[in-house]
């Protein structure tokens, strides 16, 4: 250990605080029969570090039967239950930690869906990517499995074979969220796609931040949001933008 971190007890999430930084070791072996690592998420404003305990040694099994391009999971804490979409078949999906059960529904008249992401503090709303639409939907999870679905934004309107990919949402509500350009044999077109921007409420604005993408993946920014963090797969390249969350800006980057 770098000097002398005074831990505090774990919590629900596997997560306790230090007085100083630690230097972690490879393996973290006195919590049971598993071995465990740590993960520093830097410093909090009363001096102290966030650490997190993770298993070297989980369990992985599957929680749905098999699709055909699983896509765009989002964990919605409201309703304990991880959501996800199956790219060619237009359908999403919702899974519950609760009960363990699934509930899915096709898209109508949809070739494609890329994400599905709740809306904060509307627990069966949620903003869904399909094709080159952004629709709001209410899906309220119940016997009928309907959903009131309203569409919101078109994106691309002269390039009809682009549709949505992944997307995900910043510390500031904005939905960032990537097109791509599929051709028959479903291969994707090399620099066909952007990554926008999106935001507001019913009325959006969109705004394109990075062009010439291919497959836009792996969204996700740093603890403090000074780094947003993206992938382009078809590029097999990982980025991290300098990322002004106030103005949902991308700097400088590596």
């Amino acid at each position: 250990m770098h000097g002398r971190a005074t831990f505090k007890g774990l919590n629900k999430y596997g997560t306790c605080f230090a007085s100083q930084s630690p230097r972690p070791p490879t393996r973290w072996p006195n919590r049971g029969h598993l071995e465990y690592g740590i993960s520093i998420h830097g410093r909090l404003e009363d001096g102290r570090y966030r650490i997190s305990f993770f298993s070297l040694s989980p369990e992985i099994k599957a929680i749905s039967p098999s699709i055909q391009h699983g896509e765009g999971p989002f964990w919605d804490v409201e309703n304990n239950e991880l959501c996800y979409v199956d790219t060619f078949t237009a359908t999403i999906y919702r899974w519950s930690y609760d009960t363990n059960t699934i509930t899915s529904l096709r898209l109508d008249k949809r070739d494609s869906v890329g994400v599905i992401i709740g809306v904060k503090d509307k627990p069966n709303e949620f903003i869904v990517g399909a094709d080159r639409h952004i629709y709001k939907i209410i899906w309220k999870n119940d016997t009928n499995n309907e959903i009131q679905l309203k569409m919101l934004l078109m994106m691309e309107p002269s390039k009809p074979h682009n549709q949505f990919n992944d997307g995900k949402v910043d510390g500031k509500g904005r939905l960032w969220i990537g097109t791509l350009t599929r051709n028959e044999d479903l291969s994707v077109e090399s620099n066909g796609g952007s990554l926008y921007m999106i935001t507001g409420n019913d009325s959006l604005h969109f705004y394109e931040k990075i062009t010439h993408t291919s497959i836009s993946n792996g969204l996700a920014w740093s603890g403090d949001s000074k780094f947003m963090y993206y992938i382009d797969s078809k590029k097999r390249t990982v980025i991290s933008y300098a990322f002004d969350e106030t103005e949902g800006n991308l700097g400088k980057y590596k």
